[in-house]
């Protein structure tokens, strides 16, 4: 969600934008067939994490709007992220799986023993109400 952000406000994008489409297609490789994220990327055994999905959600949205992604590569994982985001938020606006706000963390066993909220979210909800947003302007 950085670079994406960062892309939208400077001029010289070239070296920024090589290394944000190497790191989402790098994050694509690691996409659960929920459309979902991990807690920790690239650990399956790791809980499906609502708000990275939701921010990646979004750099893939925003990238593809902006012409930065290819829309013939991100497009059906965009839509697979809003199955999953779909199925993982209530109608009431409870989110499943959103981890809880820290800082960076000590050791990669914080980061798999990190707990998670399983009701409203005002940080998770406003990461799925942005992605929802770019998504929408992309189709």
């Amino acid at each position: 969600m950085g670079f994406a952000e960062a892309l939208s406000y400077v001029e010289d994008r070239g070296p920024l934008l090589d290394l944000h489409l190497r790191h989402c297609r790098a994050l694509l490789s690691h996409q659960d067939e929920s459309g979902m994220w991990h807690q920790v990327i690239d650990d399956d055994s790791t809980y499906l994490e609502h708000s990275a999905t939701t921010m990646i959600g979004y750099a893939f949205a925003r990238g593809v709007q902006r012409g930065w992604l290819p829309a013939v590569e991100f497009g059906a994982a965009l839509d697979r992220v809003w199955l999953g985001i779909e199925q993982r938020t209530s109608e009431s606006g409870e989110l499943e799986h959103v981890c809880v706000g820290t800082g960076p963390l000590s050791s990669l066993e914080a980061y798999v023993t990190r707990e998670h909220t399983d009701t409203t979210d005002e940080r998770g909800g406003a990461m799925a109400l942005w992605f929802a947003a770019e998504l929408a302007s992309v189709q």
